[in-house]
């Protein structure tokens, strides 16, 4: 599987002033952050992050294993940090020639190797992408954030996916005593300890 670089674009500008102190990537949208969803989304286990390099300590504070701003090999995959990733690797998968994914004119995600992606990379240091890359591309539907509002138009329905995702849908391991009605089984999750009079 080709490495997988989050990144973050010119984009982040729009988002003010919810990304002054962190990468638009660390936005949370539902349960998770946008970075989590595209790791769980990719299974990835080394992640390489491109942000703005004022950022780098704040994030390094967090996690010290974490690789920001530099790569070094042949090919990857590049996901823009502001996509909402729940169910992308059917519409853009890890693997695969290099190509350019767009939504409605915004750059998803970019399967690049060799000089190509070189040149890429060393655009992302300036956080700019240029939107005509002599790449194959491709339109396919996906999320998009653009502004703060986005987050909270998008919160329900991501809580929804996530919680479905992480906890699964009609689990009971909790104790249900009797005399207890559930309406929706299929919607409740009762996690281990929980007691249910």
């Amino acid at each position: 599987m080709a490495s997988v670089i989050i990144f973050e674009d010119e984009g982040y500008r729009k988002l003010f002033p919810l990304t002054y102190c962190r990468p638009v990537f660390d936005l949370r949208c539902g349960i998770n952050t946008l970075r989590e969803k595209i790791i769980r989304e990719y299974n990835s286990e080394k992640t390489i992050l491109f942000c703005r390099d004022y950022l780098k300590d704040v994030l390094l504070k967090s996690d010290p294993d974490l690789v920001i701003n530099q790569f070094n090999g042949d090919s990857a995959l590049l996901i823009n940090g502001r996509v909402l990733a729940n169910g992308l690797k059917d519409k853009v998968p890890p693997d695969g020639e290099d190509c350019l994914y767009k939504s409605r004119g915004e750059i998803v995600a970019i399967r690049a190797s060799g000089e190509k992606l070189k040149n890429i990379l060393s655009s992302l240091k300036n956080l700019t992408i240029e939107k005509d890359i002599d790449i194959k591309s491709r339109e396919i539907d996906a999320t998009i954030i653009e502004y703060g509002w986005n987050l909270i138009q998008q919160n329900d329905k991501e809580i929804h996916s996530d919680f479905n995702i992480i906890y699964g849908r009609g689990e009971i391991r909790g104790k249900i005593y009797e005399n207890v009605n559930l309406l929706n089984r299929e919607e409740i999750f009762i996690d281990e300890g929980t007691r249910v009079y």
